[in-house]
């Protein structure tokens, strides 16, 4: 009660409130409804505060289906109820209220530009996640090209030395093959100039 007091109410809501006093069997019996309201407005507690300020107070008894008689007592509540409720001609509705509905649609308002503000977060976020992966396969194939570039030089490296290694063993032979036959050239002039100086 004290926050709704204070936050949605002002004191002249008082006129406008009626207690509900339900489950008094002698709801139709006008000494016994008195007695009772001269009962609750001298209560202690939370309801000491507003109880003696309360000018409307109405009993109605709504007893469960297993009770005697139980719909024609819940009908005769009603009708009590209901020709109270025909009385009441004025709305209350505190200035109070309306701060809180504004204070309520601002927080609202506020939310709903938070979460559009995240939801295109999220959005800019996905693309940019989406273009990171698609970096990342590109990435990844240029990676495989050079690699794939590098394995095919690197064995046509390798065939090349082999192919100069090879040139450069065929031309040693050459080399060995003409120094032993120059060497058997010699070897045969000096034999022959041996032979003919003889």
């Amino acid at each position: 009660w004290d926050i709704m007091w204070k936050v949605l109410f002002n004191a002249t809501v008082i006129d406008y409130v009626t207690v509900v006093r339900s489950r008094f069997p002698k709801f139709l019996n006008p000494s016994a409804v008195q007695t009772d309201c001269e009962k609750l407005k001298a209560q202690k507690g939370a309801a000491r505060r507003i109880m003696p300020s309360v000018k409307k107070i109405i009993h109605v008894d709504n007893p469960p289906s297993e009770y005697p008689n139980w719909e024609e007592t819940r009908q005769k509540s009603r009708d009590v109820l209901m020709a109270h409720l025909s009385q009441c001609d004025s709305v209350f509705k505190p200035s109070e209220l309306d701060e809180v509905n504004q204070r309520i649609s601002d927080h609202v308002e506020e939310k709903a530009a938070t979460d559009s503000r995240v939801e295109i977060l999220l959005e800019e976020m996905s693309k940019v996640r989406n273009q990171l992966e698609e970096a990342q396969v590109e990435l990844r194939r240029q990676v495989a090209e050079e690699r794939e570039k590098a394995a095919q030089t690197e064995l046509r490296l390798v065939r090349e030395m082999n192919e100069l290694l090879q040139e450069r063993g065929k031309m040693r032979e050459a080399e060995i093959g003409r120094n032993s036959l120059s060497t058997s050239q010699r070897w045969v002039e000096s034999k022959t100039r041996t032979c003919c100086v003889m």
